[in-house]
Protein backbone atom coordinates (compact mmCIF):
# COMPACT_ATOMS: atom_id res chain seq x y z
CA UNK A 1 0.00 0.00 0.00
CA UNK A 2 2.97 2.44 0.68
CA UNK A 3 3.84 2.09 -2.76
CA UNK A 4 0.43 2.83 -4.35
CA UNK A 5 0.84 6.45 -2.09
CA UNK A 6 3.91 6.87 -3.46
CA UNK A 7 3.15 6.29 -7.07
CA UNK A 8 0.13 8.66 -6.60
CA UNK A 9 2.19 11.59 -4.81
CA UNK A 10 4.38 11.29 -7.45
CA UNK A 11 2.04 11.36 -10.33
CA UNK A 12 0.24 13.92 -8.25
CA UNK A 13 3.53 16.69 -7.92
CA UNK A 14 3.55 15.79 -12.17
CA UNK A 15 0.13 17.69 -12.78
CA UNK A 16 1.27 20.17 -10.25
CA UNK A 17 5.18 21.13 -11.58
CA UNK A 18 4.15 21.31 -15.31
CA UNK A 19 6.98 22.54 -16.76
CA UNK A 20 7.32 25.81 -18.14
CA UNK A 21 8.75 24.03 -21.50
CA UNK A 22 6.34 21.79 -22.00
CA UNK A 23 5.95 20.41 -25.22
CA UNK A 24 3.10 18.36 -27.49
CA UNK A 25 3.89 15.10 -26.39
CA UNK A 26 4.09 16.10 -22.57
CA UNK A 27 0.67 17.55 -22.80
CA UNK A 28 -0.38 14.53 -24.80
CA UNK A 29 0.78 12.17 -22.62
CA UNK A 30 -0.79 14.00 -19.27
CA UNK A 31 -4.12 14.43 -20.57
CA UNK A 32 -4.85 11.40 -22.49
CA UNK A 33 -2.74 9.08 -19.95
CA UNK A 34 -3.26 10.21 -16.31
CA UNK A 35 -6.39 8.91 -14.60
CA UNK A 36 -9.22 11.38 -14.18
CA UNK A 37 -8.77 11.56 -10.75
CA UNK A 38 -4.95 13.01 -10.94
CA UNK A 39 -6.36 15.89 -13.87
CA UNK A 40 -9.56 16.87 -11.54
CA UNK A 41 -7.16 17.04 -7.87
CA UNK A 42 -4.71 19.17 -9.90
CA UNK A 43 -7.67 21.53 -11.76
CA UNK A 44 -9.19 21.82 -8.27
CA UNK A 45 -6.59 23.20 -7.00
CA UNK A 46 -6.24 27.16 -6.47
CA UNK A 47 -2.98 28.41 -7.06
CA UNK A 48 -1.62 28.88 -3.41
CA UNK A 49 -2.79 25.35 -3.25
CA UNK A 50 -0.63 24.22 -5.85
CA UNK A 51 2.36 26.31 -4.44
CA UNK A 52 1.70 24.74 -0.91
CA UNK A 53 1.50 20.93 -2.43
CA UNK A 54 4.64 21.52 -4.87
CA UNK A 55 6.57 22.94 -1.54
CA UNK A 56 5.35 20.11 0.60
CA UNK A 57 5.84 16.89 -2.06
CA UNK A 58 9.15 18.43 -3.35
CA UNK A 59 10.55 18.01 0.54
CA UNK A 60 8.83 14.56 0.66
CA UNK A 61 11.73 12.09 0.74
CA UNK A 62 9.02 8.94 0.37
CA UNK A 63 9.20 7.26 3.45
CA UNK A 64 5.81 8.26 5.11
CA UNK A 65 2.74 9.13 3.71
CA UNK A 66 0.88 10.42 6.93
CA UNK A 67 3.90 12.94 7.34
CA UNK A 68 3.28 14.07 3.55
CA UNK A 69 -0.27 13.98 4.67
CA UNK A 70 0.37 16.14 8.19
CA UNK A 71 2.65 18.80 6.23
CA UNK A 72 0.46 19.55 3.47
CA UNK A 73 -2.45 19.71 6.07
CA UNK A 74 -0.20 22.50 7.76
CA UNK A 75 -0.10 24.06 4.61
CA UNK A 76 -2.65 23.91 3.01
CA UNK A 77 -5.97 22.22 4.75
CA UNK A 78 -7.56 22.20 1.42
CA UNK A 79 -5.20 20.50 -0.79
CA UNK A 80 -5.01 18.29 1.67
CA UNK A 81 -8.68 17.49 1.58
CA UNK A 82 -8.15 17.35 -1.90
CA UNK A 83 -5.36 14.96 -2.69
CA UNK A 84 -7.22 12.77 -0.10
CA UNK A 85 -10.28 12.77 -1.94
CA UNK A 86 -8.61 12.29 -5.07
CA UNK A 87 -6.51 9.21 -3.51
CA UNK A 88 -9.26 7.91 -1.59
CA UNK A 89 -11.20 7.59 -5.04
CA UNK A 90 -8.42 5.60 -7.05
CA UNK A 91 -7.67 3.59 -3.97
CA UNK A 92 -11.07 2.13 -4.03
CA UNK A 93 -10.53 1.03 -7.90
CA UNK A 94 -7.46 -0.13 -7.30
CA UNK A 95 -8.93 -2.47 -4.46
CA UNK A 96 -11.13 -4.00 -7.06
CA UNK A 97 -7.89 -4.73 -10.15
CA UNK A 98 -6.35 -7.23 -10.62
CA UNK A 99 -2.27 -7.04 -10.26
CA UNK A 100 -1.77 -6.54 -13.61
CA UNK A 101 -4.06 -3.43 -14.23
CA UNK A 102 -2.42 -1.91 -11.19
CA UNK A 103 1.31 -2.69 -12.50
CA UNK A 104 -0.08 -0.96 -15.78
CA UNK A 105 -1.53 1.98 -14.15
CA UNK A 106 1.40 2.65 -11.76
CA UNK A 107 3.90 2.55 -14.89
CA UNK A 108 1.80 4.96 -16.19
CA UNK A 109 2.10 7.04 -13.06
CA UNK A 110 5.62 6.47 -13.14
CA UNK A 111 6.28 7.29 -16.49
CA UNK A 112 4.46 10.62 -16.04
CA UNK A 113 6.45 11.66 -12.91
CA UNK A 114 9.91 10.48 -14.44
CA UNK A 115 12.68 13.11 -14.82
CA UNK A 116 14.72 13.34 -18.57
CA UNK A 117 17.16 15.73 -20.46
CA UNK A 118 16.63 19.37 -22.28
CA UNK A 119 13.67 17.27 -24.61
CA UNK A 120 10.89 16.60 -22.68
CA UNK A 121 8.90 16.26 -25.67
CA UNK A 122 10.92 13.44 -27.01
CA UNK A 123 11.15 12.04 -23.54
CA UNK A 124 6.72 12.29 -23.76
CA UNK A 125 6.82 10.57 -27.09
CA UNK A 126 8.99 7.47 -26.04
CA UNK A 127 6.96 6.96 -23.17
CA UNK A 128 4.07 7.04 -24.93
CA UNK A 129 5.12 4.36 -27.29
CA UNK A 130 6.24 2.73 -24.20
CA UNK A 131 2.58 2.34 -22.90
CA UNK A 132 1.02 1.60 -26.44
CA UNK A 133 3.39 -1.07 -26.16
CA UNK A 134 2.98 -2.43 -22.58
CA UNK A 135 -1.12 -2.39 -23.44
CA UNK A 136 -0.40 -4.17 -26.28
CA UNK A 137 0.66 -7.15 -23.66
CA UNK A 138 -1.96 -6.96 -21.49
CA UNK A 139 -4.41 -9.43 -20.38
CA UNK A 140 -8.21 -9.97 -21.17
CA UNK A 141 -8.68 -9.57 -17.29
CA UNK A 142 -6.58 -6.28 -17.31
CA UNK A 143 -7.81 -4.58 -20.52
CA UNK A 144 -11.57 -5.36 -18.95
CA UNK A 145 -10.04 -4.07 -15.65
CA UNK A 146 -8.93 -0.96 -16.99
CA UNK A 147 -12.32 -0.38 -19.41
CA UNK A 148 -14.26 -0.62 -15.65
CA UNK A 149 -12.40 1.53 -13.55
CA UNK A 150 -10.23 3.68 -15.74
CA UNK A 151 -12.02 4.10 -19.24
CA UNK A 152 -10.00 7.28 -19.92
CA UNK A 153 -6.61 5.37 -20.22
CA UNK A 154 -8.09 2.80 -22.06
CA UNK A 155 -9.77 4.89 -24.57
CA UNK A 156 -6.20 6.50 -25.06
CA UNK A 157 -4.57 3.19 -25.89
CA UNK A 158 -7.25 2.56 -28.10
CA UNK A 159 -7.66 5.89 -29.98
CA UNK A 160 -3.81 5.97 -30.43
CA UNK A 161 -3.66 3.14 -32.81
CA UNK A 162 -5.40 5.46 -35.22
Amino acid sequence: MEMFWRVLVCAALLCCCASAQSQDWEQVFKLHFLPNEMKEFYVSLTYQEQQAFEKVTNTFNGEDVNELLKALYFASPEAARKFIVAMSSLSLKYASMKPEAIGFVNEIMENASAQGDENRSEMYKTKILEVLERYDDLSYEARADLEAYFPEILNSCMSKRH
